[in-house]
């Protein structure tokens, strides 16, 4: 598949709704091993690129977990496509109703390292997303950006006083990356210090 979507070039992203189809039908079953028909049409929806992000989207909504891992993985790799669209069309994603789609955007956002003065600034907004799972998964993509999202220190402070725990946790780990000393996470169940 990857060799005839070559050749076929900007042609090849019409097979795309087809793949996203065959990868949820296939992708509620066991995976009988690893080249599956899910997994393949996983890998075939790599190949395709930024063409193929607005496909993916039922996938990424799907209640299955390993139609959502393999929609996810192929968003990775499409998040990688140096075409001019590509970073638009992620970020599209993290203004979508569904939280699901939010989180594979910040993930896909903070594998790809591309772009970094427009990423940053939408990773760093997500971490008032009203779902958990975002937020955490927004610090992560932070901090995968490194001192390039030194920019970010205050609002990872912030996010280090999460009321969820795994939020806190990934702010503090994202915050020792870009430089914003190592934070330790406000455990919320205890009294914090006085203050006179």
């Amino acid at each position: 598949a990857d060799r005839a979507f070559e050749i076929m070039g900007d042609q090849a992203v019409a097979a795309a709704p087809a793949l996203v189809s065959l990868l949820i039908r296939r992708g509620t079953e066991p995976a009988e091993y690893l080249g599956d028909s899910a997994n393949r049409a996983a890998n075939a929806l790599s190949t395709l690129g930024h063409g193929a992000l607005p496909f993916l989207r039922p996938a990424l909504c799907s209640q299955q977990t390993r139609v959502r891992h393999e929609g996810i993985r192929a968003l990775r790799s499409c998040a990688n496509d140096s075409a001019s669209g590509a970073i638009t069309e992620l970020l599209k994603l993290f203004d979508d109703a569904d939280p699901r789609v939010r989180q594979a955007g910040a993930e896909a956002m903070g594998w790809s390292y591309r772009q970094p003065g427009l990423v940053i600034p939408h990773l760093a907004r997500m971490l008032g997303d009203p779902n958990p799972s975002v937020r955490k998964q927004a610090a992560y993509a932070i901090g995968r950006f490194g001192f390039q999202a030194g920019n970010t220190v205050g609002a990872l402070q912030q996010a280090c006083s999460d009321p969820t725990p795994e939020v806190r946790q990934a702010a503090a780990a994202a915050l020792a990356k870009v430089g914003g000393g190592a934070a330790m996470p406000r455990d919320r169940s205890k009294p914090g210090p006085k203050r006179e």
